[in-house]
């Protein structure tokens, strides 16, 4: 079963798991339903005699900006779509596994999910909750022959990091210690795995797939670059980074382009925004308005 919002980019992935040799049917479905989750589940069960495996993968970024400026309206559907999202997810696919004589969900949560990432107040407490259901949940049916661990992925190169630049310069590396972001197969790899029996002793387990983000002091990047059409992202408070700085470490004193020095707050792992250097601000040329992102 594939389900999604988006009919189309649902419809491709069938398509590509026929051309593989597989079955797959596409269901249009909103995560935050506990109608439309339960009427997947359903359709689960009567299209392939049952459900063995459940990977709840939706969520949304939302918009950058500070905690304080974000709506409350934001707020709730970020936490209903990543957070309800999940727990209804667990409620509907559970007895369909226990059905089946046991089986796995596992759920996509983000590094955002053990690192504090600036300017998303909403997403980054999503992912963290994301990693208490899973051990919550994992240990309310750990007897009942249903693991629940998740994955916490660091940059991929999807469709939904599409307006952060992931790729680093030479004056900005990559953040990842590991040098670079993951391909979308790597987190399937680490997915399937924690899916199998290979994993049968994996319960509540929240496994970093980061590129080394959750090392201490690892480096956190702001790149600039123009940004696309159709997006907008936030541009970063002055009082956080002054023009001209590339590179933020946390805890340590860095020299930025300008050739200053001085002493910065760690900037997170995968809040790697395009950022429109002065747009916002008239005394350097902007147009004085607020530039809010969103994917």
């Amino acid at each position: 079963m594939v389900a999604d919002v988006a009919d189309d980019a649902g419809d491709e992935t069938v398509a590509m798991i026929a051309d593989a040799g597989g079955q797959a049917v596409y269901q249009h479905s909103d995560v935050s339903s506990d109608e439309d989750v339960a009427r997947l589940v359903t359709t689960a069960r009567e299209t392939f005699g049952g459900l063995d495996v459940a990977v709840t993968n939706a969520g949304i970024l939302g918009h950058f900006m500070p905690a304080a400026d974000i709506p409350v309206e934001e707020f709730d559907r970020i936490m209903a779509i990543n957070v309800g999202g999940v727990f209804l997810g667990i409620k509907h696919q559970l007895p369909a596994i226990v059905d089946r004589g046991g089986g796995a969900i596992v759920n996509v949560a983000s590094a955002a999910g053990y690192l504090g990432q600036p300017f998303a107040a909403a997403y980054t407490p999503s992912k963290h909750a994301v990693l208490g259901l899973t051990k919550a949940a994992a240990l309310d049916h750990a007897q009942s022959g249903v693991r629940i661990n998740s994955v916490c992925p660091g940059g991929v190169a999807t469709n939904f990091a599409a307006h952060l630049d992931l790729s680093g310069t030479a004056d900005a590396p990559d953040p990842h210690p590991i040098g670079r972001s993951a391909d979308s197969a790597e987190l399937a790899a680490a997915i399937l795995w924690l899916a199998s029996d290979e994993a049968s002793f994996a319960v509540g387990a929240n496994v970093p797939i980061d590129g080394g983000l959750k090392r201490p002091q690892a480096r956190f990047v702001i790149m600039e670059r123009p940004v696309p059409d159709l997006i907008e992202v936030a541009e970063l408070p002055q009082r956080c980074a002054r023009a001209g700085e590339a590179v933020v470490e946390a805890g340590q004193h860095v020299r930025t382009r300008a050739g200053e020095q001085r002493r910065s707050a760690s900037v997170g792992p995968r809040h790697l925004a395009h950022l429109r250097r002065h747009a916002g601000d008239p005394d350097r040329g902007g147009d004085g308005r607020d530039h809010l992102g969103q994917r």
